[in-house]
């Protein structure tokens, strides 16, 4: 779990570089990929990504995450080559706008996060679900009223619904 905290850090350090700064009238793009590996590595790398858009294709993505495994990559650096296959088809979809794109990639980080990383590794998933502010503030009261955090009550709600403990 200490290895998957580390990774979720870098992340979000490499992909707050697809953010423009708070007015700043910047495009997307994609992060650059830190790898210090030599050039026929990085060739022999290249030919195990998926082609295209990754979360299309899952099975090939599994296939992906199990061969660059298989070369000896660290899973930072899985993720790192991943997202770096991933991202320039996001930056060629013109139908997104530069937030759009970056929450995409995000979202694919954070997805690609759970894959690279063995499940019985992980004790929790944790789910990003975008709310309506208004829900916001009645999810918070309700959690309040119930006398539980946010997170807490948000759980116990959709296990209630799933009726599952």
């Amino acid at each position: 779990m200490e290895h998957l905290a580390k990774t979720g850090v870098a992340l979000a350090l490499m992909l707050g570089a697809t953010l423009p700064a708070q007015g700043a009238k910047m495009s997307f793009e994609c992060p650059e990929s830190i790898d210090e590996t030599t050039p026929a590595k990085r060739a022999e790398i290249q030919k195990l990504l998926p082609v295209g858009n990754a979360m299309d294709d899952p099975g090939r993505l599994n296939s992906s995450i199990d061969a660059l495994r298989r070369l000896g990559l660290s899973r930072t650096l899985i993720i790192d080559h991943l997202i770096g296959a991933y991202c320039p088809t996001v930056a060629r979809d013109n139908s997104l706008s530069d937030a759009d794109r970056t929450a995409k990639v995000r979202r694919f980080a954070s997805r690609l996060t759970v894959l690279v990383y063995d499940v019985e590794e992980a004790s929790e998933i944790i789910l990003n679900v975008p709310l309506k502010p208004s829900m916001v503030d009645e999810v918070t009261a309700r959690a309040r009223k119930a006398g539980l955090s946010v997170e807490d009550w948000l759980s116990r709600m959709v296990a209630s619904a799933l009726q599952q403990p």
